[in-house]
């Protein structure tokens, strides 16, 4: 009988133990802020699961860029630079290129593939973007219509982003023979001369990397 007794006390005091160590940490977590987690690996779906809202996320610095699409199903997502790679780049001459006709979220990187397989030059926004090297990654893309203006509508409110006021940035999602989806500042979708030279009109790229 004693023994049963005892082994009763040691599961309960085991238990409150236990229960008291989890508590401990989820009160950790608590008062650290985002960005310390995502220093300390945390990912962003683990934190989003936590009860973090998604915006609180946006903007944070996370695998090389700021964090502006996390897909909560799966926890990938899209962090871009925080400045202007470039203002002074052209997208490519006049041809319709199908495999870059995708505008949708997770198309860029495909596309960019597309574009500076079909383009000899080495002078085009795509290519510009598959060879920088930022934060010790490598591999950033030209974004898509859809990353592109996801971006700017998520980070154009945040600290220390900067986008143009008036200018159009690059996208890499192709139109047709003669033109490229680009969007304005204003995150307004414009269909633009893809050959157009920035000598004439300033368009931009913002480079953007998938997690």
């Amino acid at each position: 009988m004693k023994k049963i007794i005892l082994l009763l006390i040691a599961i309960i005091l085991f238990g409150c133990s236990s229960s008291s160590d989890d508590k401990d940490i989820v009160i950790d977590a608590k008062y650290k802020s985002v960005q310390q987690r995502l220093n300390e690996n945390e990912s962003p779906l683990s934190i989003y699961n936590n009860g973090i809202i998604i915006d609180s996320l946006y903007g944070k610095t996370y695998k090389g860029g700021l964090i502006y699409y996390l897909n909560t199903s799966n926890g990938t997502g899209l962090v871009a630079h925080w400045q202007d790679n470039s203002n002074a780049v052209n997208w490519g001459g006049s041809a319709d290129i199908a495999a870059a006709n995708n505008t949708i979220i997770g198309s860029g990187l495909s596309n960019t593939n597309a574009i500076t397989n079909y383009y000899i030059s080495t002078n085009t926004a795509a290519d510009y973007c598959d060879n920088l090297v930022l934060n010790n990654y490598s591999d950033w893309f030209l974004p898509s219509k859809d990353e592109m203006l996801m971006m700017i509508n998520v980070l154009k409110d945040k600290p220390n982003v900067y986008f143009g006021a008036v200018t159009g940035y690059w996208t890499s999602s192709n139109y047709d023979y003669e033109n490229v989806w680009m969007i304005r500042s204003n995150k307004t979708p414009t269909v633009f001369l893809k050959y157009n030279s920035v000598i004439n009109y300033d368009v931009r790229i913002r480079a953007t990397r998938a997690f």
